[in-house]
């Protein structure tokens, strides 16, 4: 028996442990977005939550979510072939052909973070992550792991 130790003290050294852990397993490339750091935490966060037993009920409209950002990705990726096509078209060296490759770059980042955040949603849909992230999990942790990792690149 330790003097002062709590339910509550012994499952926030559990879930920080635990972060910590998760965090530490994490390898980003130096080119990764803020949006794939993002979801590599929230993967981090995940297993706390599991950890600590914070599920919920998966949204009624989750599937119907689901299913608009897949289309929209769908269609993003049919604009994105067709710009290609058209770019070949081009001279290499007109303000019109670096128009269409700025356009181009664009919109595949945005396809890339569309798909990363699908894939964060689909796994989270009946994990309560903020319950962990604001009760159980010291916050040193992430301001460390992020401060590191910005510091790596």
């Amino acid at each position: 028996m330790m003097e002062g130790l709590t339910a509550k003290v012994f499952r926030t050294y559990n879930a920080s442990i635990t972060l910590q852990d998760e965090l530490g397993k994490t390898v980003l490339k130096a080119s990764a977005t803020p949006i794939e750091k993002l979801a590599a935490y929230n993967a981090a966060n995940r297993a706390v939550a599991i950890l600590c037993n914070h599920q919920r009920a998966v949204p009624k409209a989750h599937d119907e979510s689901m299913g608009k950002m897949q289309e929209q990705v769908k269609g993003w990726k049919k604009d994105l072939k067709d710009l290609k096509k058209e770019i070949k078209g081009l001279d290499k060296k007109s303000s019109a052909h670096e128009k269409m490759t700025k356009k181009i770059s664009t919109l595949a980042l945005r396809i890339q973070k569309k798909e990363v955040q699908i894939g964060d949603k689909e796994d989270n849909k009946s994990v309560a992550l903020g319950t962990s992230k604001i009760n159980y999990m010291d916050p040193r942790i992430s301001v460390a792991w992020y401060v590191h990792d910005d510091c790596s690149e």
